[in-house]
């Protein structure tokens, strides 16, 4: 790699080489990024800590969140799992700040496909979403041991039947 060429991609920003082809880039932004870098990118492992409080750590292709890793919310929500090109892609799972959790199946930053939302209340709903809404069938298991089945379109209840 040109070293000169390099440094010109992130003129205006703060870099530091920290050996191992791992920099510490502090943006004009208040970003900070420290990790592995090629050709004035992001590549391979890292942690990009974002001005607002947000962090993410894990691997990165040219620039962007792929692969494997891990996303610090600043009100304490956190995903881990797959990315491709900076949005949630393939199997991930969220745990909110009221306790609930997903994990399924992740399209373009959006839950789509098999899912399963575990309630703070123990209640638990596994189904099918499409575009971040519950779409098609699922089944709702209540702590009380009550199954329902369900068909949901667009987030929406359609039917439902007690399954006995």
């Amino acid at each position: 790699m040109k070293l000169k060429s390099f440094f010109k991609k992130l003129a205006g920003n703060s870099v530091e080489y920290l050996g191992d082809d791992k920099y510490k880039v502090k943006y004009s932004n208040g970003d900070v990024y420290e990790g592995q870098m090629e050709k004035a990118f992001l590549n391979g492992f890292g942690v990009y800590t974002f001005s607002d409080g947000d962090i993410y750590e894990g691997e990165f292709l040219g620039g962007n969140r792929h692969g494997h890793g891990k996303y610090f919310y600043k009100d304490g929500t956190v995903f881990e799992g797959e990315y491709k090109y900076n949005l949630m892609n393939g199997f991930g799972r969220t745990v909110f700040t009221d306790g609930s959790v997903f994990e399924g199946e992740f399209l373009s930053g959006k839950r789509s496909g098999k899912g399963k939302y575990s309630y703070p209340n123990g209640n638990v709903y596994e189904g099918y979403y499409e575009n971040d809404q519950r779409n098609g069938k699922g089944i709702f298991y209540y702590k009380d041991g009550r199954k329902i089945s369900c068909v949901f379109e667009n987030d929406r209840l359609i039917r439902r039947e007690e399954i006995k």
